[in-house]
């Protein structure tokens, strides 16, 4: 057994002294001076540069070995090495056992004599390197980085590659964010620099960009999810969103992708619009696509995402990220929910007697007309109110009842001149299912709070009962006064009255919705944003509506 190790050591001595491969090297610059670098490059054609390891030559002490850097060629399948050394003194100065190691293969360089000029440049060449992965693939992120002699990364004023798209990175300091479009050879340029030491140069290289097939995203791992609202009303506007999660730099990963199939199981064609994110202090991205589209006919619509693609650098292995089905079940178009109380009924009979009476024209038969009219007052209150109460005893849809509604809670607080419309706003509000709380009126506030002090200017001088009285009167009045300013009148915060429509957690129609509003609902408008505005409904529910699908009160 002893006998054995000593004749492998011996032979691979032998195999390392007298090389099998005749590789030629290259000396650059062809004059090294002393104290200068220089190199000794080789070609190995057809060989895998990751798949090599370097070997330490030996030198005669005049030299300083620096290390070694394996590249791939820039044209063709194949290997370049760059043997780096310090020219110590002037003078002759041997390299010999220069090779590189393939698994149990040497491939071995001749020897060479270097002669060192003793005559130093005014100004002494200096060389970098440019640090990188030898193999990166399509769409995969990687950092690039150009270091001066002592190792230290340096900006490179105007960098750009052909074929690759690039930008400074946020994670190292002068690195660049690398991500290449297409398969092949991605050369990176001579470059000159300076740092505090002076100027140096860096040499040209080549990255290996190996094809990622139909894959969509390089780098991972990689997530997919799918949100969808639960449920929708035929004609309705749906809301979906389909994401990708995955690492901080993703490169240039494409977003996913999915089928929509409607009651019938035929593909509907869907308009999608792709976005993506960073999100640095968590360190992900999102990449994904939303849309919306009306949902025509009730029954079952199937949201069928396509399984996510990616290729796993570090194995080579392609994976995919998955996200069940969504069945999104869509009911009828929304039916009447409440029958007319047979008071409003009586109510309308009166109203349309009033109308025809005056003969006033109101065309309020679509959304909005009847609101339009109270505004601009087109017409006087009074034949607002008739309409109104026409259109909640009739065959209109909720959507108009709903505004009909509204424009009866915009009148609450005139109610003492409207005989029945206090008695027929509770019942509407039963009838929306809503519990709204008691409205306490400025108005009738400050009426109160006048009859309450009356006794206090009558009575003030005439006895003690008198000023028992008046004391009692004013502190009520006091009490009033102090639930008054305390914001309890519910007149001081806009509220609001839903005419349907879809409910959104954000202010977009991008953004998955989270259901339809009840036409009718009712509640406190909490802010104003553009087009937008954020509810919280009576029984607490918060979520943004769109203006156009709400009436104030």
């Amino acid at each position: 057994m002893k006998k054995k190790s000593i004749l492998t050591v011996f032979l691979l001595c032998a195999h390392i002294l007298w090389p099998q491969d005749d590789q030629q090297l290259v000396l650059k610059p062809d004059n090294p001076a002393a104290g200068s670098e220089f190199f000794l490059e080789g070609l190995l054609p057809g060989v895998d540069p990751l798949s090599l390891d370097a070997l330490e030559p030996l030198t005669d002490g005049l030299v300083r070995y620096e290390g070694c850097d394996i590249q791939p060629l820039d044209h063709g399948a194949g290997s370049k090495i760059v043997f780096r050394f310090l020219a110590l003194a002037p003078g002759s100065s041997e390299i010999s056992l220069l090779s590189v190691r393939q698994a149990k293969r040497l491939y071995g360089f001749n020897t060479i004599t270097v002669q060192i000029s003793g005559q130093r440049a005014e100004k002494m060449q200096r060389y970098g390197y440019w640090s990188f992965p030898l193999r990166v693939y399509e769409r995969q992120s990687f950092y690039l980085a150009a270091m001066n002699p002592d190792g230290q990364a340096v900006p490179v004023p105007g960098l750009a590659l052909e074929g690759a798209v690039i930008q400074p990175s946020g994670q190292k300091e002068h690195s660049y964010s690398i991500s290449a479009y297409k398969s092949g050879s991605l050369f990176l340029p001579e470059v000159h620099l300076a740092d505090e030491q002076g100027s140096f140069s860096v040499d040209k290289a080549t990255v290996m960009v190996l094809p990622v097939g139909n894959a969509l995203a390089a780098g991972g791992p990689w997530e997919l999810s799918l949100h969808v609202q639960n449920d929708a009303f035929a004609g309705s506007l749906v809301s979906w969103e389909l994401e990708a999660k995955g690492p901080e730099e993703p490169g240039l990963a494409l977003p996913p992708d999915l089928l929509l199939l409607d009651p019938d199981g035929l593909e509907v064609e869907l308009i999608k619009n792709s976005y993506g994110d960073i999100n640095t202090s968590e360190h992900f991205s999102k990449i994904g696509i939303r849309g919306a589209f009306v949902a025509g006919k009730a029954g079952k619509w199937q949201f069928v995402p396509k399984s996510y693609e990616w290729l796993d650098p570090n194995t080579g292995d392609k994976k995919q990220a998955a996200a069940k089905k969504h069945v999104l079940l869509v009911l009828e178009k929304e039916t009447e929910l409440w029958t007319p109380p047979a008071f409003i009924v009586e109510e309308a009979k009166k109203a349309a007697k009033r109308l025809d009476k005056k003969q006033a024209v109101l065309q309020a038969v679509k959304k909005g007309d009847l609101a339009n009219l109270y505004e601009k007052k087109l017409v006087n209150k009074r034949e607002v109110l008739d309409q109104a109460m026409v259109i909640l005893a009739s065959e209109s849809g909720l959507p108009l009842k709903a505004e009909a509604y509204g424009i009866l809670l915009r009148t609450e607080k005139l109610a003492l001149f409207y005989p029945g419309l206090k008695k027929a706003i509770r019942l509407l509000d039963e009838a929306f299912g809503n519990q709204r709380p008691a409205d306490l009126f400025l108005f009738w506030w400050l009426f109160f709070a006048v009859i309450l002090l009356l006794p206090a200017f009558l009575f003030f001088k005439k006895g003690a009962k008198a000023v028992l009285l008046t004391s009692v009167a004013a502190g009520i009045c006091v009490l009033l006064l102090l639930i008054l300013v305390s914001g309890k009148t519910l007149r001081f915060q806009k509220r609001f009255v839903s005419l349907g429509g879809q409910r959104f957690s954000v202010p977009s129609v991008q953004a998955a919705d989270i259901g339809p509003a009840a036409p009718g609902l009712s509640g406190k408008v909490i802010e104003n944003a553009g087009s937008w505005l954020w509810l919280e409904a009576d029984n607490g529910a918060l979520f943004w509506m769109q203006k156009e699908n709400v009436m104030y009160y």
